[in-house]
């Protein structure tokens, strides 16, 4: 289920905003007045959509292209424009240490691959298959961090250090679970549309550039990619983007439905009948799926916010085809072994054969 991060209340009794749009004001005792003004909608980015919602809230979605420089000032000048109640981001609780770790310690962290160690880690709390894929993940991570310079998540942080200047704006994490993600996706592809996945996640040519992921955000551009992928992983364009689009829609309706009387702490606010305004930080590819799924009812996501069903295996079979796989592993890395004696020097054989030894090590432990 998603959640919610509460940003720090404020300690003076009276908060303004840079601009008219919101005023916090006491009005006696523990009970807080939320006085809202005009929002300037003609300051709001390119990149964002805005919708009315249920008790005529009013939500604005930012479009973003992760690891882009403008997507960050996009998402501050809407933050500093509308002054919201409610910061919802494309985030899920196990991902939220992004949203605290500084942009130089994660570029710091990203030189060079993943260790074995992480990769371990991953096989031991996702299980071998979505283990090995969540590793595969971090390595495209890390190559991209290291090829345009910037840290993954620079727009999350700037919209959760921005809610901090706004006196009880609460962030709310509005994504599914990553591993429900990933569980959805493996029930759906075949043993050679998952080894084609792997091989396009970790060691597919990354020919980008800063220009490129700006580029991303142009919607024809992004539809003809989208359209792209669908073709060779239709799967993926439904579990990773459909789905999510109508998850983090349904999100969105229920912070609308809100209470315009609700409790924050050891306080009480009040919003004066005045419906939440909320914006919303996702990635492009995800706007239009949003706001076309936000004004139909979604009655209920319980479906697509648990695990598909995987039909049993007989554990012969199951034990037979990890047995043929890890096989496979070490014969290729003896064949590929042995044809490198002839031109690598003795060290690096060393460091291989060491390399080789802490695997088998882990997987008679595992």
């Amino acid at each position: 289920m998603a959640t919610a991060l509460d940003s720090p209340a404020a300690e003076t009794s009276t908060v303004s905003s840079s601009t008219p749009a919101r005023v916090v004001e006491i009005d006696g005792g523990k009970v807080l007045s939320i006085v809202r003004g005009e929002i300037c909608e003609s300051e709001l980015p390119k990149t964002v959509t805005k919708l009315s919602g249920p008790n005529d809230a009013r939500v604005y979605v930012v479009g973003t292209a992760h690891f882009s420089a403008e997507s960050c000032e996009d998402v501050i000048k809407t933050m500093q424009v509308c002054q919201p109640d409610i910061l919802m981001l494309e985030l899920c609780e196990s991902r939220t240490a992004i949203l605290r770790l500084k942009e130089e310690d994660i570029m710091g962290d990203g030189a060079g691959d993943p260790s074995l160690e992480v990769l371990y880690s991953c096989m031991r709390q996702s299980g071998n298959v979505l283990g090995v894929l969540h590793y595969a993940l971090l390595v495209l991570s890390r190559r991209l961090t290291a090829r345009l310079g910037r840290a993954p998540g620079g727009e999350f942080r700037s919209a959760f250090e921005e809610s901090k200047q706004i006196a009880f704006c609460r962030v709310h994490l509005g994504d599914r679970p990553l591993k429900v993600t990933l569980q959805r996706l493996f029930a759906r592809l075949s043993w050679y549309q998952r080894l084609r996945l792997f091989y396009h996640v970790a060691w597919c040519d990354m020919d980008i550039t800063p220009e490129t992921v700006e580029d991303m955000k142009e919607k024809g551009l992004l539809e003809q990619l989208l359209s792209e992928l669908g073709e060779k992983f239709p799967a993926i364009l439904e579990v990773i983007v459909a789905e999510r689009d109508r998850f983090m829609a349904y999100q969105l309706q229920c912070l609308c439905r809100e209470q315009p009387v609700r409790h924050y702490g050891n306080h009480i606010l009040d919003f004066n009948g005045q419906p939440p305004v909320i914006v919303a930080v996702v990635g492009i590819g995800h706007s239009r799926g949003i706001a076309d799924k936000f004004h139909t009812r979604i009655e209920d996501i319980t479906e697509i916010s648990k695990p598909v069903a995987v039909q049993p295996e007989l554990r012969a079979w199951r034990y037979f085809k990890r047995g043929l796989f890890y096989s496979a592993v070490f014969y290729g890395t003896y064949r590929v072994g042995r044809r490198m004696q002839r031109f690598v020097p003795l060290p690096a054989v060393s460091w291989i054969s060491t390399q080789c030894s802490s695997a088998l090590r882990f997987l008679r432990l595992a």
